[in-house]
């Protein structure tokens, strides 16, 4: 009976001894699991395992001058196109005094433009007038019949003037040749105005 209780015994340690080692082991294995996310000891040994890895050749020097080259190039150019805008749009215009004469065709009362003498020039644009110049002189040409003919005007005003483009009033072009379709002095009206003489003031 002794034996019999003494191997009942020993069994029941043995049991017991089991279940702690199993325990043991399934508490361990969350851990090292826990660890590994923790300290990627999976990763590490991902990257150990991988063995192509490409190293990144570096481009020859004669490359790395052209390039630069390059980009000075596009530099300079930026830098002196940006100038070349600038001096185009800039109002870099000169003032002159010159002296230039209009003539136009006039059907009835030509005499009326002989009063005009020292009058003002405009023409008329939108929302403004500009300032043509003071007749200093008035030439009258009669046809035959008396009434009609055609008139000079001597015109002495300050204009713009710029190398490569000659001289203008306001945005209008004034040069031998140069038409204008309405001039106004006082009252009058102007058609058909065509400048046929310009000089400039001392030359």
């Amino acid at each position: 009976m002794a034996e019999i209780n003494s191997y009942i015994k020993e069994e029941n340690a043995q049991g017991l001894k089991g279940a702690d080692s199993n325990k043991t082991i399934k508490d361990a294995a969350p851990g090292a699991g826990l660890r590994a996310e923790l300290f990627g000891t999976r990763k590490i040994a991902d990257h150990a395992a991988r063995t192509d890895i490409k190293v990144k050749k570096r481009l020859p020097v004669v490359v790395d001058i052209i390039a630069g080259l390059l980009m000075l190039v596009l530099v300079c150019a930026v830098i002196i196109g940006s100038y070349l805008l600038f001096r185009y749009y800039s109002n870099d215009y000169d003032g002159v005094d010159v002296e230039y004469k209009v003539a136009f065709s006039v059907d009835g009362g030509i005499d009326t433009y002989r009063y005009l003498k020292n009058g003002e020039l405009f023409m008329d644009v939108t929302g403004n007038s500009v300032y043509f110049g003071k007749i200093t002189e008035v030439e009258v040409v009669k046809d035959p019949g008396g009434e009609s003919g055609r008139v000079i005007f001597t015109v002495a005003a300050s204009v713009k003037y710029r190398a490569g483009e000659g001289y203008s009033i306001g945005d209008s072009r004034l040069a031998v040749g140069s038409k204008y379709s309405v001039l106004r002095c006082g009252e009058i009206s102007i058609a058909n105005v065509l400048v046929t003489d310009l000089s400039v003031e001392g030359k």
